[in-house]
C-alpha cells in the first residue's frame, strides 16, 4: 500500500469518524456528557484530517451522513455509541500503521503528526468505550 493511499484512506476515515461524533452529539443533546465531549473529540478528527488531507494533497469528502430515528432513545444512544466506537478503534489501528511507515521512512513530519493525533484518537476509544459502559447501565435498569 502507498503511503499516499494510506494517508488519503485514514483523512477519510478521520473525517467519518468526525462525522459520527458531530451526529452523536446533535442527537443526544439531553446527555449533556455524550453531547457536549463528543462536540470536543470531533473537532480532533477533524483537525486530523484536515491535516492527513493536507499531507497528501486531497479533498476531504463531505460527511453528510443521513440520520436515523428509532423509537427507544436508550437503545438508540447504545447502538449509537457502539458504532462510533468501532469507527474510532479502526481509526486507531490506522494511526498504529501510519506510525510504522514514518519510523520506517525516518520521516520526523510524519512522525510528529501521528504523535499529535494518534494519542487523542485513542482517548476518544476510552471515552466512547466507557461511555457505553456507564450508558448501558443506566438505559438496562430502566
Amino acid at each position: 500500500m502507498k503511503l499516499v493511499t494510506l494517508t488519503s484512506e485514514m483523512a477519510a476515515a478521520e473525517a467519518g469518524l468526525a462525522a459520527a461524533l458531530t451526529r452523536l452529539a446533535e442527537e443526544h443533546p439531553t446527555d449533556a456528557d455524550v453531547h457536549h465531549v463528543a462536540q470536543d473529540l470531533a473537532r480532533w478528527s477533524q483537525d486530523h484530517a484536515a491535516a492527513l488531507a493536507e499531507r497528501a494533497d486531497l479533498r476531504l469528502p463531505d460527511p453528510a451522513v443521513a440520520l436515523s430515528d428509532r423509537d427507544d432513545p436508550g437503545a438508540k444512544l447504545l447502538t449509537d455509541l457502539r458504532d462510533v466506537y468501532a469507527t474510532a478503534c479502526g481509526v486507531a489501528t490506522d494511526w498504529d500503521v501510519l506510525g510504522q511507515v514514518a519510523k520506517a521512512r525516518r520521516d520526523d513530519e510524519l512522525r510528529a503528526l501521528v504523535e499529535l493525533c494518534a494519542p487523542q484518537t485513542k482517548r476518544q476509544v476510552t471515552w466512547l468505550r466507557a461511555q457505553r459502559k456507564v450508558s448501558a447501565a443506566q438505559i438496562v435498569q430502566e
